[in-house]
């Protein structure tokens, strides 16, 4: 399965233009120039639109922020996406974005220099999610932010509907600037920054040259008493799943139902809780926090390189070229220890959660529960692992769940971005400006999930990837144990302390099972953008007053695609069997 989004833009002509104050105005100084919003060179005051510009003095005041701290300071923007756990940043984990006037990421454009950067190579392919990844803006070569507030669509497309932001660089610095910073958290090893930033000027030529190292430390949701609360806290279950491990179980015929559900008897001392309907109604299954194995903010380490070299000719042209690479690595983001299963009631043969009666924490669980007695025979019969006529209990539940250990993924992300362009002015008076772009930015997203067949063959105790034969629980062939007879303590807030009295160790799932039952999915995401601009400017008097006026014409492409690793791609794998790692 290959995702492409991609766009081709040929020969597109923009002309805009404002009336100025008669010419004599023109003589006054102009000490800033924005370009954000209009082809037309301008001061803020003189701008059609509504264009706030932060400076580099305001960026010290606030103590010379990452670019993520500086846009949370930003009034129209509606918070940061990406900076926290899965569940708070919809698996954004390693990168950042704006959100001008809380119209979504993907409306809003993000400008280096006044040109496009590329999308996020971010693995859901959906047109409302691609967006700038703010982290490989260089902060520390920042000379000062244009912000539009209103939309730019007829100048810039339409994903400038919410406005654009438009970071520039210091290309006129000298000297030698070092910053950084180191917050203390408490519960982890803190977050900390550095930035170095170098620049030379020779009289026509200027090199400014900046590095830029941040590295946050995981802090764990379980090291904050707010994040993690009681099963009927401000209404039942929030952050608790009734999809859990230990799980409930369903008398079967067949393929066929025949009663209510069976809870773990070990439920509540697991859990603290059975999921209810209503306060006076429990159901028959348990519960379990998975917001305990998650964290709140994840380990990352971040890197940012940019050059900028600028050469003014005599003639008055500046020539300018950039070169940026910056990477992000989450190495180990956690979520809940497994995730529930597609089907939550599979009846299939082939892949059905079934446990058999002669499944041995099945007939030990028979010895203490009268409720599970009549399922369980130690002497029933089976001649192989197709074999369903000894299926007596259907599971619902997941995996792994309140015995932990966390499920741990990566996400990694590169951008390469080198531009060039020259600007000047003509004989004739006219203004020009010329650009070309390329840059590619690379992502890999892995986690693991549970291979459906291998999980049913497990339960039915042929198990294991040195399983052979036909005999269960012989031969290298191991059960996977659902109850709770398998887990000796629960890892969750509210039971700490509680030893299971039924823990059998003969019967707990081994490490090397619950590896040979799980799979690496994931994908690879690329995003390419190409892009030549041409804008030419100038102005005319019309009965004694000077009108703006700028013509534009640009090409540019952009790709994006999304190539899953084949344990994760339907095409291969529609019932999630084992496969290679790879896109």
């Amino acid at each position: 399965m290959v995702f492409m989004v991609a766009s081709m833009v040929t020969s597109s002509l923009a002309i805009s233009g404002w009336a100025l104050t008669p010419a004599s105005a023109q003589d006054e100084a102009v000490e800033e120039v924005v370009v954000t919003g209009s082809y037309i060179r301008q001061s803020p005051e003189d701008a059609p639109v509504p264009i706030d510009v932060v400076d580099s003095e305001e960026l010290f005041n606030v103590g010379s922020p990452s670019v993520v701290e500086l846009v949370k300071t930003l009034g129209v923007s509606s918070g940061v996406d990406g900076e926290t756990n899965q569940f708070q940043s919809n698996g954004l984990e390693g990168t950042a974005n704006v959100n001008l006037r809380g119209l979504g990421a993907g409306r809003n454009l993000v400008l280096l220099n006044g040109r496009r950067s590329v999308w996020s190579p971010y693995p859901i392919a959906e047109q409302q999610q691609l967006f700038v990844d703010i982290n490989m803006i260089p902060s520390v070569a920042l000379d000062r932010v244009e912000l539009l507030k209103d939309g730019a669509a007829a100048t810039y497309g339409s994903d400038a509907i919410s406005g654009v932001v438009n970071f520039i660089t210091r290309s006129d610095f000298e000297g030698l600037e070092v910053s950084g910073s180191f917050k203390e958290i408490s519960g982890s090893d803190g977050d900390a920054d550095f930035g170095l930033l170098w620049g030379t000027d020779s009289g026509a030529t200027n090199i400014v040259t900046s590095f830029g190292y941040v590295r946050r430390n995981e802090l764990a949701a379980k090291d904050r008493n707010w994040a993690i609360q009681p099963y009927n806290y401000n209404g039942n279950g929030k952050g608790y799943t009734g999809i859990p491990n230990p799980g409930s179980f369903f008398p079967t015929s067949g393929t066929a139902i025949t009663g209510g559900a069976i809870r773990d008897p070990r439920c509540a001392d697991f859990s603290g809780a059975a999921s209810v309907d209503n306060p006076d109604a429990p159901r028959a299954n348990c519960t379990y926090n998975y917001v305990y194995f998650d964290n709140l903010i994840e380990d990352e380490t971040r890197h940012n390189f940019f050059t900028e070299i600028t050469h003014e000719f005599t003639s008055g042209a500046e020539l300018s070229a950039e070169l940026l690479y910056a990477s992000s690595e989450v190495p180990h983001w956690k979520s809940s220890p497994s995730y529930p299963p597609q089907t939550l009631v599979d009846l299939r043969p082939d892949t059905g959660r079934f446990v058999p009666s002669y499944h041995p924490g099945l007939v030990a669980m028979a010895d203490l529960y009268s409720e599970f007695a009549p399922y369980a025979s130690s002497t029933c019969s089976v001649s192989g692992a197709s074999d369903t006529s000894c299926d007596a209990l259907l599971f619902f539940g997941r995996p792994f769940g309140a015995s932990g250990p966390a499920e741990e993924g990566s996400r990694n992300y590169d951008t390469t971005r080198i531009a060039l362009g020259l600007e000047g002015t003509l004989d004739s008076g006219l203004d020009y400006n010329l650009s070309a772009l390329s840059t590619q930015a690379h992502g890999e997203n892995r986690t693991n999930d549970t291979i459906a067949e291998n999980w049913s063959l497990a339960l039915r105790g042929f198990g294991g990837p040195d399983c052979i034969g036909n005999t269960p629980g012989a031969n290298g062939c191991q059960f996977y144990n659902p109850f709770s007879n398998a887990i000796e303590s629960p890892l969750q807030k509210g039971t700490e302390g509680f030893v299971n009295p039924d823990y059998d160790p003969a019967l707990a799932n081994s490490p090397e099972l619950r590896e040979w039952m799980t799979e690496a999915v994931g994908s690879k995401t690329d995003s390419t953008l190409s892009l030549v601009d041409a804008v030419v400017s100038g102005e005319a008097n019309v009965r004694g007053t000077d009108i703006g006026w700028a013509a534009g014409l640009q090409s540019r492409r952009e790709e994006y695609v999304v190539k899953p690793f084949e344990g994760s791609n339907l095409d291969i794998n529609p019932c999630q069997t084992e496969a290679e790692n790879e896109a």
